[in-house]
């Protein structure tokens, strides 16, 4: 299965991912509503553009140095990610970045202005939240 080009996983009570070291050719990879920890085990999808892995229990944001050149679309909303800055540092790396979700983790919680600082720190992103920026923000052109 080295030509698969999307994975759906979602709602298994994977706890750890693993096993998916021969899918160099993913581009698509769905792992919501599951009870992942840590993000591992992907460092051969080097193809990978789209990363799901909300609604987990993860609590930081590494694991993903081999897709800073490729990832556009960032899932990330509803696990227990915790350090807002440490976040936005290691999304800051993603080349290619133009949508993420991060709401619903207690980093954004009590953060009424995370969508204006997210995009001042993220200046590729296009989406933030399901929120197109340029019609939040009123961006001409």
């Amino acid at each position: 299965m080295k030509n698969l080009y999307l994975l759906a996983l979602q709602a298994n009570f994977i706890e750890q991912i693993s096993g998916l070291e021969n899918l160099a050719g993913l581009n698509e990879l769905y792992l919501q509503q599951n009870a992942i920890t840590k993000i591992e085990g992907l460092s051969t999808l080097t193809e990978l553009t789209t990363l799901d892995i909300a609604y987990n229990k993860l609590t930081e944001v590494t694991g993903l140095a081999s897709q800073r050149d490729t990832l556009e679309e960032l899932w990330l909303n509803w696990n227990q990610i915790g350090d807002f800055e440490e976040t936005m540092a290691e999304l800051q790396k993603f080349h290619k970045l133009k949508t993420v979700y991060i709401a619903d983790n207690p980093m954004v919680k009590g953060h009424s202005s995370y969508l204006e600082v997210v995009k001042s720190k993220l200046p590729r992103v296009e989406q933030i939240d399901g929120y197109m920026l340029k019609q939040l923000f009123n961006f001409k052109g």
